[in-house]
């Protein structure tokens, strides 16, 4: 199973045990078989495929989330329903005991409430609701074995197990109500401001579901609901703006080449090739999500306006474009298909198949070396990863592992940086331009640095 999904998808992050195999026979009226298949479906597979979940996390050195669906069978015992009340409590106390087992894998359980309703139908939960409480499981980190209740269909003959369930369901209302009466109170301090600025998720009003929906979600979630309908409220609006903030930025920028303030972005008529030449290692695909991924392709992209624009282009490899990073190119960024293979060339290769070792070096802060020139008979190869910290060494490691070259940018030794020396792909790759045309790494890396990364200090 596991096998299968990471073959399909590259990474497995997520295991929900859902399957369920129900029986409502009382104790003696079933059969042997039919009882080793309740306990085989509640219980044993998703204690089974946890274990090998949890095996595939550890290999892989990943964290990862398992989400229980039990039943209130579970905490409720009912008549006929001896065996898979007696599973779905295993479940249970699996999932709470296992919370401890592993720092690599978060437990989490989810019991469904039996159906009944309460007056009106004011807690039915549809499909979408239960979907919704298993993404919470999921993103919220504080639901590590922890329960969530959730009102399902199923129903109970057992008298006091339904008056309990009754009970339970009055206090969920009299916290719905009273959630209503704090966001009410919140919602008149925020009346005569902007909505964009003033509003929260305590006081929003959801215009695609009820106020009791929207209060299950998680707090980012709702974030991103709200904020998804006020941008459709105001989309016009915000348009209007961004365009016409586009274009004071054009006029602007006109403005500055019209004054010589600024290179004119257009490909210039003298551009020439030089001999040097640059990689950009896209084999970190299964080590970035979909944000990541998303900010890899668009440095990827920045990088070969910023080749294609110089004065003194380069050749230009991104190797092992692969997975994620590949159907992105070839979707969302098709254009690609038009660039200029002058300026850049995509490869399913990796750089030790397209160049000999004893040329490359790959580029990383980690390493203790420092460059002090480009030599144009060196490859150089740039880690094409947006990390944030997460993998220490992990191009020094690759490097090292491959027996080739390794260095950094002299960057501590001309600019003082108010943060981390780790840069963008494409910083890197600007400033490695500029250093060609300029042959002075101290204006390299002044022209490329954005200014807050720089300290303010006084000129000696």
């Amino acid at each position: 199973m596991v096998d299968a999904a990471v073959l399909t998808f590259g990474r497995l992050d997520v295991l929900v045990n859902s399957a369920e195999r129900y029986t409502d026979r009382m104790a003696g009226e079933e059969d042997a078989e039919r009882i080793s298949e309740c306990i085989d479906v509640n219980l044993r597979a998703p204690i089974l495929a946890t274990w090998v979940f949890a095996r595939y996390l550890r290999e892989s050195a990943i964290d990862g989330v398992v989400v229980n669906v039990t039943a209130m069978a579970g905490l409720l015992p009912g008549r006929g329903r001896e065996v898979y009340g007696a599973a779905k409590a295993g479940l249970i106390h699996f999932t709470e005991a296992s919370k401890a087992l592993s720092p690599r894998i978060r437990h989490e359980n989810e019991r469904l409430l039996p159906g009944h309703r309460l007056g009106a139908v004011l807690l039915a939960m549809s499909s979408r609701q239960v979907v919704a409480s298993v993404i919470r499981c999921i993103e919220d980190p504080r639901m590590a074995g922890q329960t969530l209740l959730v009102n399902g269909s199923s129903s109970y003959s057992h008298s006091w197990a339904t008056l309990l369930s009754h009970i339970q369901m009055v206090f969920i209302v009299l916290w719905g109500l009273l959630i209503q009466m704090d966001a009410a109170a919140a919602a008149a301090v925020v009346v005569g401001k902007d909505i964009s600025k003033g509003l929260s998720v305590d006081s929003y009003e959801p215009k695609a579901m009820t106020r009791a929906e929207f209060q299950l979600l998680p707090r980012k979630q709702q974030k991103r609901i709200m904020k998804q309908e006020l941008w459709d409220n105001r989309a016009d609006e915000f348009k209007e703006k961004q365009r016409q903030k586009n274009r004071d930025t054009r006029r602007r920028r006109k403005e500055r080449i019209r004054e010589g303030e600024a290179p004119p972005r257009r490909k210039p008529e003298d551009q020439t090739r030089t001999a040097h030449r640059f990689v950009i290692d896209m084999d970190f695909d299964d080590k970035m999500d979909d944000r990541e991924i998303k900010s890899m392709c668009s440095q990827v992209q920045r990088c070969y306006a910023a080749n294609r624009q110089a004065a003194h282009y380069v050749g230009l490899h991104v190797t092992r474009l692969h997975g994620q990073c590949r159907r992105r190119f070839d979707t969302a960024l098709a254009q690609h298909a038009g660039w200029s293979s002058e300026h850049i060339v995509l490869e399913d290769k990796e750089y030790p198949d397209l160049f000999p070792a004893e040329h490359l070096v790959y580029l990383t802060a980690d390493s203790p070396n420092v460059i002090e020139s480009l030599d144009a008979t060196k490859v150089y190869v740039i880690g094409g990863i947006v990390d944030k910290n997460r993998y220490p060494r992990l191009t020094l490691d690759k490097a090292e592992q491959q027996g080739i070259q390794h260095a950094q940018l002299p960057i501590g030794r001309y600019v003082q940086m108010s943060t981390r020396k780790v840069m963008t792909v494409n910083q890197i790759f600007e400033m490695l331009l500029r250093f060609i045309d300029v042959n002075d790494w101290k204006t390299a890396f002044l022209d490329v640095i954005p200014a807050r990364k720089l300290e303010n200090e006084e000129e000696e």
